[in-house]
């Protein structure tokens, strides 16, 4: 089984300036994801892998390769919402709606560890995480408030 390393390249940075910079301007929150449980768990189980299921992280790969992308979306919105602080909410829909599609890129993307061979000869198929598009149209943008 290959192994993957997941060295953290500024996500973790990312998601403190953001808390910080939304803190002051607007209690509103946009979290992409996957908010089906059973889909969830399917996701959890691909992403750090099982004691039967490699590791295939999809979500973690994405924000890394992204981080500065994702940096320079959040700059601009907090940029334009000095100008509009009643459409912070707005001025971040960018940026989610690109996690949204940067993620869903990974998962159709991979390369990902093959299924073990009696898992694609029961399957008849072999491309890990993507054979329904389950996956793909689970991952979704969800608008609150913060600390609702």
């Amino acid at each position: 089984m290959a192994e993957v390393e997941d060295k953290d390249l500024g996500f973790d940075a990312l998601v403190v300036m953001l808390t910080e910079l939304s803190k002051p301007i607007n209690p509103s929150t946009f979290n992409v994801g996957f908010f089906a449980p059973e889909i969830a768990e399917y996701a959890a189980y691909n992403e750090f892998g099982t004691a039967d299921i490699p590791e295939r992280p999809f979500m973690r790969t994405t924000f890394d390769a992204n981080t500065a992308k994702y940096i320079d979306l959040a700059t601009r919105a907090v940029g334009k919402a000095v100008d509009n602080p009643q459409r912070v909410s707005f001025m971040f829909k960018p940026l989610a709606n690109e996690v949204r599609n940067d993620i869903i890129e990974a998962i159709q993307g991979g390369p990902w560890v093959p299924n073990a061979e009696s898992t694609a000869q029961a399957k008849g198929y072999n491309q890990p995480l993507v054979e329904t598009g389950q996956m793909q149209r689970a991952v979704v943008i969800k608008t609150g408030k913060a600390g609702a």
